[in-house]
């Protein structure tokens, strides 16, 4: 695995100077065997052009353009579906590596064979949230900066068709229901800037919400999901409090729940409990 191709996909909207340095973090790594694939979302500030311009004859950037927005998890899934590499690292438009943070990853691979994923150390400017500072198995991971095994990532399938949030937390638990692990080595840097372009608070709050409970309802069996959805519902509850959006909740609730229940027939294999109570325990740990 010393020297084995690894794919770096970045999905971008709108962010040209952003992913211009996130580019360039990737293409200044101390592990050289690379290719970088590019998904522009449709932007329209002129991303697209300017990538076009800047990395059109770099032999190992390729540069896709989508049709429209299709939001953050589809543009992903077309961008790790054009991989070669045996190792798949996605990473956000806004954020940049470490110079060895691709060593890293490798590293940890060979150390825990049975890793599907490398969870990194997400760096993010003043913020207060404190991270591990110890290699460990974990439940998640940011789809801004990980790393994953192509294969089994074609085994167990992609992220779900969601506009925004959610979707890592689908492909944590499909990958631990597989018997996969889940490994954070923290020192697998990434710095996420957290651009202000792009992002619109009620949106954080609702879609956080949604697909929350949509995963649970895609996931786990009918007889199971319900209990557990009421659950989870509290939290949310607390979340629109906080973020100043409690008239909004109540119809949300109703939005989201139902919604869930439709969807409950989109996955055909459902996961086991035991897989959700695992999850629920690596996230304590």
């Amino acid at each position: 695995m010393n020297n084995v191709l690894i794919s770096v996909v970045i999905v971008v909207w709108n962010r040209k100077e952003e992913v211009i340095k996130a580019i360039e973090s990737v293409l200044s790594q101390e592990y050289k065997n690379i290719e970088i694939i590019v998904v522009d979302n449709h932007s329209t500030d002129g991303t697209y052009e300017e990538l076009i311009d800047k990395y059109n004859n770099y032999s190992n950037v390729k540069i896709i353009r989508t049709h429209r927005n299709l939001g953050c998890p589809p543009a992903r899934n077309i961008g790790l579906t054009n991989t070669s590499g045996e190792i798949i690292f996605s990473l956000d438009d806004d954020a940049e590596m470490k110079k060895d943070c691709l060593i890293k990853v490798i590293d940890t691979f060979q150390k825990f064979p049975n890793a599907a994923v490398v969870a990194c150390k997400i760096i993010e400017e003043n913020s207060k949230r404190k991270q591990p500072d110890k290699m460990m198995k974990t439940n998640l991971f940011a789809g801004g900066g990980f790393a994953i095994r192509k294969e089994i990532l074609e085994k167990i399938g992609y992220f779900p068709d969601y506009f925004r949030q959610g979707e890592e937390t689908y492909l944590a638990l499909k990958i631990l229901d597989n018997n996969w692990d889940i490994i954070y080595n923290p020192e697998c840097v990434v710095y996420h800037h957290i651009s202000p372009k792009n992002r619109v608070k009620y949106d954080i709050v609702y879609y956080g919400f949604k697909h929350d409970l949509e995963n649970i309802f895609r996931l786990l069996p009918l007889y199971y999901a319900i209990p557990v959805s009421l659950y989870k519902i509290f939290p949310h509850f607390r979340n629109y409090f906080k973020n100043g959006f409690i008239l909004k909740y109540p119809i949300d609730v109703i939005r989201v729940f139902f919604n869930g229940i439709l969807k409950s027939h989109t996955e055909k294999e459902k996961i086991k409990f035991s897989t959700f109570l695992k999850f629920r325990k690596l996230g304590m740990s």
